[in-house]
């Protein structure tokens, strides 16, 4: 595929300022609904201060629209206003059970403060905005009258970072409209279903599946009135801050280092993922029933035999740029990833403290993995053992805090997993794919007998070993041996069996276990792993020398080292947003030109008043604002002769490929005559346009060309034939 194939540069300026314009809504819109309105609902007790208290909020808020909103589509009651009402009543529920007072006294004194705010206001306003602006340039000047250089540079620092790996991640939600994966569709058909209250449509097209993410996207298009063309592609831009931030704030609490965390965040953002140098980790993988054998210590080890590589493509598949696509795609199983480390933290601090606070936030995030994607929580599950077992030794768990704990795992996996009420009326999924890859087997899916007849029962899924894998193997270990005759014995131990434990899984049938998680997904879960071993590594080996050396001023000298590292990553480090094969993934379902067209279609016109002809892509786009009718079936159903044209809509739309896409997506085979059909569509509309006046270009690009059919003449015919 050309470079031009996969992007259109002549409409690339609309579509990035398009997208720009609504990230900044979209940011905007989130910090008021996940930070400013959560901190005024719920009970800021246990919610921790500064940066806890900020995941803490989002965490409350997330589990309370994942839990509220499906309920009240299920009994077709939601609007915004009942949603308006709901949250009244969950903060009056607040007030008089957990503030206890008095309801009546409260919404006395409530009034009574607004209208004297309102009074105030408006019989002074003038004098207030000129005392608050006073105010601010006073706050401004003192500041700069007693600026600390040191924080502001570090608070610069974390600007730049965050900026740098969210334009490093989220390359693709700035500069495409099209469908970055074909799973995106079924997510634009139920957001579509959600908002005609409707949460298990008949003939949905994937059938039984988490509505996590459909449900809060559903919500950010309520709330910021965003199309869903635009949403789909800029939303992925909250799940990478989110993930980011998760990682920042894990890594600062467990190595006590904003700094260290910066630099550790930049790594995993801009190594990690980000960059293909991420091969050398997350290793090719293959399927073969004859794996070459490694003796290490008496135990047998399955690899990738050498020769293998001779003929890579054919033999060998490459997993460490999935992550990235996925990411920017905004998948579901992302959305539980960005738990991993959240959940596991809150695991050993509420073990470690026994604090209430730390067990709540361990039950919403492990509740939020199940809701997203329950294939997450496999991701948790030996790390967790190995979490628990090293609190037995340590005498940390305690009968009361394990029963504590069961309860908060049984009320996760209860109110996390409602999605499995939809198996009643769709039946269980035909495949639980490479997340859950041991499920598909247990319950015989058609997954699994297709993967039985096409590799056999003997076969195995392994990622390619090499001595680094080794060498990160036994500096884990060290560091874990470390951190047991360190302070805080369990604190810091607990930790470094995060990465011990998800070797196991990942790496689960080179040591001839059965397949937990599929490479290409455990990919991520690896590498959020790997930020802890990072984090130790720079703790040891340059931040306690420095320490040591330079004592006073060794913090300046690390802010100068992570300031090189961020010019590093900018200037010399290669990344995926630079390589043409993941530039393939802006248009690899569908061209961006149509759905900005499509967009366009949707402004101009009023609600199904306007059918579009196109492919099967843009079906999901359309529900809800329209009709569609695809290309085929138009062709061969509709005489271009005829009078009218008889589509009961004022306006139809047809769109032609100039340059008939080459899809990328599942079932290529049913679009190898793709080409022949976007002939026949310009000839139907050749010999259309020779006997009809009412035929005009709508919009144009190098690639996709829409006309438009003004048929309100038939529409006026219809009119007529009613009427008499």
């Amino acid at each position: 595929m050309k470079r031009p194939d996969f992007i259109d540069f002549e409409i690339l300026n609309q579509i990035i300022s398009l997208n720009l314009t609504y990230a900044i809504i979209l940011l905007v819109v989130a910090y008021l609904f996940f930070l400013y309105l959560p901190r005024r609902i719920f009970p800021q007790t246990n919610a921790g201060a500064g940066i806890e208290n900020i995941i803490s909020n989002i965490l409350y808020m997330l589990v309370f629209i994942e839990l509220a909103v499906p309920l009240m589509v299920f009994l077709q009651i939601f609007n915004v206003f009942t949603f308006i009402g709901v949250i009244i009543a969950l903060k009056l529920f607040f007030v008089r059970f957990y503030e206890k007072r008095n309801l009546k006294e409260y919404l006395t004194s409530l009034r009574i403060r607004i209208v004297i705010v309102l009074l105030e206001f408006f019989d002074n306003y003038k004098e207030i905005i000129k005392n608050f602006k006073r105010k601010k340039e006073e706050e401004f000047f003192l500041y700069l009258k007693n600026i600390n250089y040191y924080q502001l540079f570090k608070k610069l620092l974390i600007v730049f970072i965050f900026v740098h790996l969210v334009y490093i991640l989220g390359f693709r939600c700035f500069i495409s409209l099209a469908n970055p994966l074909s799973d995106t569709s079924q997510f634009f058909e139920w957001v579509a279903n959600l908002d005609k209250n409707i949460l298990y449509a008949d003939n949905k097209t994937a059938g039984a599946d988490f509505y996590g993410i459909s449900v809060l996207i559903f919500i950010l298009y309520k709330i910021t009135h965003i199309d869903t063309i635009v949403l789909f592609n800029i939303y992925p831009i909250l799940l990478i801050l989110f993930l980011l931030f998760g990682v920042y704030f894990v890594i600062k609490r467990f190595s006590v280092s904003s700094l260290i965390a910066l630099l550790v965040l930049l790594i995993f953002g801009s190594l990690f993922i980000g960059s293909p140098l991420n091969d050398y980790i997350a290793t090719p993988i293959t399927t073969t029933n004859n794996p070459d054998i490694i003796n290490f210590f008496g135990f047998k080890i399955y690899n990738v035999p050498a020769s293998f590589y001779e003929h890579f493509d054919l033999n060998l598949e490459r997993v460490s740029r999935t992550p990235i696509i996925r990411y920017f795609s905004g998948m579901a199983y992302e959305h539980s990833s960005a738990m991993f480390l959240l959940n596991l933290f809150y695991l050993i601090k509420a073990i470690d403290t026994g604090r209430t606070r730390f067990l709540v936030n361990y039950t919403l995030t492990l509740m939020l993995v199940f809701i997203f994607h329950g294939g997450g929580a496999i991701a948790l599950i030996v790390p967790s053992i190995f979490i628990a077992i090293n609190a037995i030794l340590h005498l940390k768990l305690t009968w009361n805090l394990l029963k504590r704990g069961l309860i908060a795992i049984v009320i996760a996996a209860i109110f996390g997993n409602g999605w499995v009420l939809s198996v009643f009326k769709y039946g269980i999924p035909q495949d639980f794919g490479a997340a859950a890859p041991f499920l598909d087997r247990l319950f015989g899916t058609k997954q699994a007998v297709n993967e039985l007849v096409a590799s056999g029962i003997e076969d195995v899924t392994i990622s390619t070993l090499t001595p680094l894998h080794l060498s990160i193997l036994l500096i884990t270990l060290f560091f874990f041996v470390l951190a047991l005759v360190w302070r805080k014995r369990f604190y810091f131990s607990s930790f470094l069996l995060i990465p011990l434990g998800f070797f196991v899984v990942f790496y689960a049938e080179n040591l001839g276990l059965p397949k937990l998680v599929h490479p290409s997904r455990g990919a991520e879960y690896l590498f959020l792993s790997l930020t802890i071993v990072t984090a130790c590594f720079i703790k040891l080996f340059l931040w306690l020398p420095l320490k040591l050396m330079l004592r006073r001023i060794y913090k300046i000298v690390f802010l100068i080292i992570v300031y090189c590292t961020l010019l590093i990553s900018i200037f010399i480090v290669p990344h995926y947003k630079d390589l043409d094969e993941i530039k393939q993934f802006i248009n690899g379902v569908q061209y961006s030109s149509v759905p900005l067209f499509l967009y366009k279609i949707v402004k101009s016109n009023k609600p199904f008043t306007w059918t579009v002809v196109s492919y099967v892509q843009e079906y999901s786009k359309v529900l809800g604002k329209g009709y569609m009718i695809n290309v085929n079936e138009f062709i061969t159903k509709y005489d271009p002769n005829a009078k009218y044209l008889p589509i009961p809509t004022k306006k139809v739309y047809i769109f032609v490929e100039d340059i008939p896409h080459k899809y990328t997506g599942k079932d290529e085979w049913f679009y190898r005559w793709r080409k022949d059909i976007e002939e026949n569509l310009k000839n139907w509309i050749a010999i259309y346009n020779s006997t009809h006046k009412n035929v005009t270009i709508f919009a144009k690009s190098k690639l996709v060309t829409v006309y438009e059919i003004d048929n309100s003449a038939y529409i006026k015919y219809l009119e007529r034939k009613n009427d008499q």
